[in-house]
């Protein structure tokens, strides 16, 4: 991930900055007087149906992994109140949307079915005949003869 004036490069999806809302409010448990007054809960907001710049796979696949990021307006939210400033929350807050998107915009390879070679199905089914053979070796002989 770069950050280049007012853009954020991920490997595949630029995100332009100010096409997200930031937000900041007061964080939530401990942390004395600093949570009391200072507001250092990061948000980053964007309406998903409107990003033009993130293809639309990409949006089927953060409304399917990511629903509970997702509002009831169609806003898709990141939040981060891990740090104590308010700086340190935005850096995390554009972390978490930079890998939000690059796992979202991965396209796995269609599996190709492999079929076993017609050799190898040959070879084991002479080497099954064979211990066959060996294993009636060690059997003792029927003396009983059916007239």
């Amino acid at each position: 991930m770069f950050r280049f004036l007012n853009l954020l490069f991920t490997s595949k999806i630029i995100v332009p900055r100010d096409k997200l809302a930031l937000a900041f409010s007061r964080s939530s448990g401990a942390g004395g007087q600093n949570v009391n007054k200072v507001n250092t809960k990061a948000e980053i907001r964007f309406q998903l149906d409107n990003a033009n710049w993130i293809p639309d796979y990409v949006k089927e696949n953060l409304k399917k992994s990511y629903s509970k990021n997702l509002n009831n307006d169609g806003d898709f939210i990141v939040t981060s109140e891990r740090h104590r400033e308010q700086k340190q929350n935005l850096k995390d807050c554009f972390d978490k949307l930079d890998e939000i998107l690059e796992e979202t915009s991965f396209i796995p390879k269609e599996r190709v079915p492999t079929t076993t070679p017609t050799y190898a199905i040959e070879k084991r089914l002479k080497d099954k005949a064979h211990r066959k053979s060996i294993k009636e070796g060690r059997k003792k002989p029927s003396f009983r003869e059916d007239f």
